[in-house]
């Protein structure tokens, strides 16, 4: 029963957090990502030195500085991808624009779409940290409130095992059956997590 209690523990406290602080946490996951990638590959590559180790901790804090802008650039480049398919299929229905002047058009949309979706960034980090942890917080409340009477049924003296298959029917077999009740928690979740993230920036 460890293992069942365990594995809604993890998907409770996930979507929580996902929703109230998930753009505070996206940013500081991204941070801690570069640091200690940079720090990890500079070390491994010149040597556990204390001149290494004192190169690879001024890179590493350089690539977590970096990586904040990295975070909007990243933004820019999606939404330049975005701008331009999406330029594409508008470009049909703009009379009097043919041949380079369709391709220069597109392009210009995506950049110009590139840099709103780059400004916005934030606003869109919360929307989808909002919404991803909305369906996990949903999918753990939902699955115990409808199998309350069952838990035991997922329950096994391996804790791990446990967790594996309690996991693995939450996220297949239990999402398929309540797919409309998840959805409805993820957005009203997403709703909620979005203005209350807004409010803490």
């Amino acid at each position: 029963m460890v293992g069942v209690i365990l594995t809604i523990a993890i998907f409770l406290f996930t979507g929580f957090m996902a929703v109230m602080k998930g753009q505070k946490l996206f940013s500081l996951f991204l941070t801690i990502f570069a640091f200690s990638l940079t720090f990890e590959m500079v070390v491994s590559t010149y040597g556990q030195t204390s001149t290494t180790m004192a190169i690879a901790l001024g890179a590493a804090v350089v690539a977590a500085i970096l990586a904040q802008y990295a975070e909007k650039f990243a933004f820019f480049l999606l939404g330049v991808v975005a701008g331009v398919f999406l330029g594409y299929l508008l470009i049909p229905f703009v009379h009097g624009i043919s041949g380079n002047l369709q391709l220069a058009a597109v392009i210009i949309f995506g950049v110009i779409f590139g840099a709103v979706t780059a400004h916005f960034h934030k606003i869109f980090i919360r929307i989808a940290t909002a919404f991803i942890g909305g369906r996990i917080l949903s999918i753990g409340a939902l699955f115990t409130i409808f199998n309350m009477m069952h838990l035991t049924d997922f329950a096994s003296s391996d804790i791990l095992a446990s967790v594996k298959a309690t996991s693995m029917y939450m996220t297949t077999t239990f999402v398929n059956q309540y797919a409309t009740y998840i959805l409805a928690g993820a957005i009203l979740c997403a709703v909620i997590g979005f203005f209350v993230q807004g409010k803490r920036h």
